[in-house]
């Protein structure tokens, strides 16, 4: 791709690849071709062991409003081959919401989130969600009201649109956590994800 098609865009990559359970090291490097100009980014993805509990959760994709300028693809397995295979994985709607990338404004009202899990032995599982969020400096928790705006069931996996109802909040580091209750039969997970607020 030519630096011009980045030059003075919001843009976001994304590579889906199949891996084992463990902790990986990722980086990805951007070089402007004219200049010579480099930025390296790097992030630890940790992939846990299955789990045999009857509700899992994964780590929620967190969405702000707004579209993002550019996608840009990157290693994507050619079983998801797809003119826009980010959103098999996390469906939503690109022309009013983007993941949300490095933090959000303490002046934000509502995020949007996508959340995966999978429900083994469920046969009619009845979901409640709850949400909190944790001052990781102050170690105080606040709940977070939950709209679940759709929801979608395909055997044992389970994709999930919510909406949450943020407060007020100083700038810092922040642990968001969503617990989901099977109310059939009381099965409970939760995941964590970490949010920056500037």
């Amino acid at each position: 791709m030519g630096q011009s098609a980045l030059r003075g865009k919001d843009s976001l990559c994304y590579s889906l690849m199949p891996l084992a359970p463990g902790i990986y090291k990722a980086s990805i490097v951007m070089r402007d071709m004219q200049t010579g100009e480099s930025a390296v980014g790097r992030y630890v993805v940790e992939i846990p062991e299955p789990q045999e509990q009857a509700l899992q959760l994964w780590p929620p994709l967190l969405l702000a409003l707004g579209k993002t300028d550019l996608y840009v693809r990157g290693y994507v397995p050619k079983s998801l081959e797809a003119d826009f295979p980010l959103l098999d994985c996390y469906p939503f709607d690109p022309e009013s919401h983007s993941p949300i990338l490095g933090g959000i404004p303490k002046d934000t009202e509502t995020i949007q989130f996508v959340l995966n899990c999978f429900m083994r032995k469920l046969q009619q599982p009845v979901l409640k969600f709850e949400a909190d969020l944790i001052d990781n400096s102050k170690n105080r928790t606040v709940s977070l009201p939950v709209s679940v705006l759709s929801g979608k069931k395909d055997g044992e996996a389970g994709t999930f649109i919510a909406e949450l109802t943020m407060p007020e909040l100083a700038a810092g580091g922040y642990t968001l956590r969503i617990t989901a209750i099977d109310l059939s039969n009381q099965a409970r997970s939760e995941t964590t994800v970490f949010i920056m607020v500037y």
